[in-house]
């Protein structure tokens, strides 16, 4: 029950990132990036993900797959979301025990100092460019903070 909760969020969650427009400006930073989400790139299919990500898998299945590994140095879900079987977002949400407004801000540093400044920051959540075609969201909205990797 709590996994079909926690999934349900999750796509809810992935879609509504999807559908919020913004503007990627791209800066030196962004021209050096050669992956979109960890080690691949959007439109990989599912088979490709699934043969070649070395974290534990945790979850396979409704085009996701989903894996535990670390980010930024914190126990993490990894997810890859599928469009058609097409790579087109990756979603991270830390496990941590310690407060999130901590966790917030260590990842928040360590995204500024990869990608920059965000270009439009909240309370509770920025945006960073990352490439040309792509955005990363940091939220500490709900009970966790969250990382989405998302195709403009």
């Amino acid at each position: 029950m709590k996994a079909r909760r926690f999934f349900t969020i999750l796509c809810i969650c992935c879609s509504f990132f999807m559908l919020v427009g913004c503007g990627v400006k791209e800066t030196a930073s962004t021209l050096l990036q050669t992956d979109d989400f960890r080690s691949f790139k959007w439109g990989d299919p599912g088979y490709l993900v699934r043969k070649e990500e070395t974290a534990q898998i945790i979850y396979e299945g409704d085009e996701r797959l989903m894996y535990w590994d670390k980010y930024y140095g914190y126990d993490s879900n990894i997810t890859y979301c599928f469009n058609e079987n097409e790579l087109n977002n990756g979603y991270v949400s830390i496990q941590s025990d310690e407060d999130k407004n901590v966790t917030f801000k260590k990842i928040e540093n360590e995204l500024t100092k990869e990608y920059g400044e965000p270009y439009d920051k909240t309370k509770n959540s920025m945006k960073f460019n990352y490439k040309d075609d792509s955005v990363i969201y940091l939220s500490k909205d709900g009970l966790q903070v969250a990382v989405l990797y998302s195709m403009n």
